[in-house]
């Protein structure tokens, strides 16, 4: 926590995690003990941190296998594995439930108290007779809920794999069904504070019990007692302390040695005797240290200087403690709200000391028990001087100009204050005041001044404290303030005026500019714009473009650049068909001549146009005479046609088509993708030696109105087979 020494706002210095500082307590409390400075009043706060339900029940393992012997009475219990929740017992665990029941098992929950606090034993119990040889394995769903809250109720899951063991037809009795036993808290450890039994009446190994802590038990107090697996001795492991823990109950489980042995339980109470071996613990809580009181001279009688904190780990008679003080200077008193006198308020009586004068005070608390332990504490009370003057700057403001070029460390100006006190309260001690700006004015462009400027605390001279930049900030007003032992202050405004260099060349917005043109556009048409920027003032921040081809091969790129504006124009007619890409570098380049200077890519790309016609390439000469046998297969290729188009895209997706048939329309049919000629018409005797012409187009897809086309003429006769030319 945060206590603001001026507003007495009490604040959280980081988020507060309940489940942390208390875990698993039913109250989470915190006494912060506040007194003012100059001291004339304390009281101590008490503050109770409330849970929220933020954590959600956990099973330790996702899978749990239990044994359950197929002779196993109705009304049996196995225990099944416990859920923990980081949250307080209000928001913890509240229920289980099994998610998918069966008519053999269903769920069945024990209430134990520890504490006050109220833990649910999940137990599995046997409703109905079991068979293994019918059924020997079961597959349950164990679900956990905690009690919710403003957040909602949270959930856990975990399997419960059922076997189905073999038979043995006696549990463990214990003799008694609940044990209880007081032992003092001085117990040494290795005690064996009492014994339990259980009697099983089977022979062999099913007759054979052995002992354990239930797992809550386990979980809760397994650092502290064990139980002897084989005795039944509760054994204890180490130093009990009674104001921890004044009582325990304790769950023991008794199992046989068989295969699918069933578990019985009883309790054990455990009582835990108050011992005076603790001796009152004495604590000063001072304005300065724990040995030394200081006060201010010339302070009235009765002002409260200090507080005295007493504590007993005892419990009852053993930890009442009384104390007394011996010295001339101060009373001791309870406060009123205190509820008892553990919490002790010193008060000045107001005799006369000289400034630097002390004394020697002691303390003597005992406690009421057998035999009675007694601490003394002593201290030491200093008269100091009042600080009652605040230092006062030789101006009101300072001002100075730096270049930016300035390095680290580098001396700016220095301020001055004086202080008529004397001694240490006329030391002075200089800073910048954090986040302190001149609100008149706009666009500050900086949050802390002390991220730029260093101020040395006890000369006053304010040096770099990185590297500055005029382009992000060209003015720096601040406070400084000066101050006699962090108490009485005075301010000044400093202002810090940044001045240029030539530190800054053009840079592009983009390290890759892209562009697109049709082809065959008139000169001087504009493809587009690139830009770059100088940070630096007009006077350094000056610069041209130049564009020249990315690859020096001596080829002069068909555009120009604007030198002031970046605008790329062409400067002759673009042919796609001849070069489609073009890689250019377009540079930036001061006129300060500082050779910061900046270059960056342009890719142009020629778009297209329609401006080629398709080209046969079969019938080569646009005409063409083929002989085509009368035994030529129906529906078999006779020729195909192929063309080109230099365009790309759709300018040179060509298709055909036939614009003139005549009789031939009958014998031969047209592919219009491929250009496969196919005969669509079986050849008779009678048509030997006939002759058929087709006129056949080839067209690119421009689009409606942009297309162009070209023709051919294909002739064929019909021949012998065994026809030579």
């Amino acid at each position: 926590f945060h206590l603001d020494h001026v507003s007495g706002t009490l604040s959280s210095n980081d988020v507060i995690d309940r489940d942390v500082i208390c875990p698993g307590e039913v109250r989470c409390e915190l006494d912060l003990k506040i007194a003012t400075h100059p001291p004339e009043y304390f009281t101590i706060l008490n503050i109770n941190i409330l849970d929220i339900n933020d954590n959600s029940p956990k099973f330790p393992l996702p899978t749990y296998h239990v044994t359950v012997p197929e002779d196993a009475a109705i009304g049996d219990l196995f225990p099944l594995p416990l859920a923990t929740d980081a949250d307080s017992p209000a928001n913890g665990i509240f229920e289980y439930r099994l998610i998918n029941s069966t008519t053999h098992f269903h769920l069945k929950t024990i209430e134990e108290t520890e504490m006050g606090v109220t833990n649910r034993l999940p137990f599995l119990m046997l409703k109905q007779e079991l068979d293994r040889e019918v059924t020997d394995r079961y597959v349950l769903t164990l679900a956990c809920y905690d009690s919710g809250g403003s957040n909602g109720r949270h959930v856990g899951n975990t399997s419960i794999v059922v076997d189905v063991g073999d038979v043995n037809d006696n549990n463990p009795v214990f003799e008694s069904e609940r044990y209880s036993v007081q032992i003092p808290e001085d117990t040494p450890e290795g005690t064996v504070v009492i014994k339990v039994k259980a009697v099983d009446l089977d022979e062999g190994l099913n007759g054979r019990v052995r002992y354990k802590l239930s797992p809550k038990s386990q979980e809760s107090y397994g650092d502290t007692w064990a139980v002897d697996e084989e005795r039944g001795d509760v054994v204890l492991l180490q130093a009990l302390e009674h104001f921890r823990s004044p009582n325990y109950e304790i769950y023991i489980m008794a199992y046989d040695r068989s295969e699918s042995p069933s578990p019985v339980m009883t309790t054990l109470s455990i009582i835990v005797d108050d011992v005076n071996n603790n001796a009152p613990q004495v604590t000063f809580d001072f304005f300065t240290d724990h040995k030394r009181l200081e006060i201010l001279e010339n302070q009235s009688a009765g002002i409260f200087v200090g507080h005295v904190s007493v504590s007993d780990l005892d419990s009852g008679t053993n930890g009442r403690v009384v104390c007394q003080l011996f010295g001339d200077e101060l009373t001791m008193r309870t406060p009123n709200n205190a509820e008892n006198n553990n919490n002790l308020a010193l008060d000045y009586v107001g005799n006369s000391f000289s400034n630097g004068n002390s004394d020697e005070d002691d303390d003597c608390c005992h406690d009421l028990g057998t035999p009675r332990l007694s601490t003394n504490q002593s201290f030491t009370l200093y008269v100091t001087d009042a600080n009652d003057n605040a230092p006062i700057f030789d101006q009101l403001s300072y001002e100075e100009d730096i270049s930016e070029s300035a390095a680290a460390d580098t001396f700016v100006l220095k301020v001055s204050a004086t202080d008529v006190d004397f001694g240490p309260n006329a030391e002075i001690f200089y800073s910048i005041v954090s986040n302190s700006k001149d609100s008149g004015r706009t666009n500050i462009g900086y949050d802390d001044a002390n991220d730029v400027f260093k101020l040395e605390p006890s000369t006053g001279v304010i040096t770099v404290r990185e590297s500055l930049d005029r382009e992000k900030v060209d003015n720096y007003r601040f406070q400084v303030m000066a101050s006699n032992n962090n108490s009485l202050t005075s301010k000044a405004w400093v202002t810090i005026r940044i001045t240029d260099v030539d530190d800054n060349g053009p840079k592009f917005v983009l390290r890759n500019f892209s562009f697109q043109v049709e082809e065959n556009q008139p000169l001087h048409t504009q493809i587009g714009i690139v830009r770059a920027v100088d940070n630096d003032s007009l006077m350094f921040g000056s610069f041209n473009y130049r564009l020249q081809s990315m690859y020096n091969n001596g080829d002069e790129p068909p555009f120009r650049i604007d030198q002031q504006t970046g605008a790329i124009t062409t400067k002759r007619i673009l042919d796609r068909e001849v070069k489609e890409f073009y890689e250019l570098r377009v540079e930036a380049i001061s006129r300060t001549g500082n050779r910061l200077n900046d270059s960056a890519n342009v890719f142009i790309r020629v778009l297209d146009r329609n401006d080629n016609k398709p080209i046969f390439i079969q019938p080569s000469n646009h005409e063409e005479r083929i002989f085509v046998p009368l035994t030529h297969p129906l529906g078999a290729e006779v020729t195909a046609l192929t063309a080109s188009d230099a365009d790309i895209g759709d300018n040179a997706d060509l298709t055909f088509d036939v614009t003139s048939a005549g009789n031939a329309s009958e014998y031969f049919r047209l592919d219009r993708k491929s250009g496969s000629i196919q005969l669509s018409r079986a050849f008779q005797v009678q048509d030997l030696n006939r002759s058929f012409s087709l006129v056949v187009r080839v067209r690119d897809g421009g689009g409606y109105g942009k297309s162009m086309e070209n023709f051919a003429v294909l002739h064929f006769t019909v021949v012998d087979a065994n026809y030579h030319r």
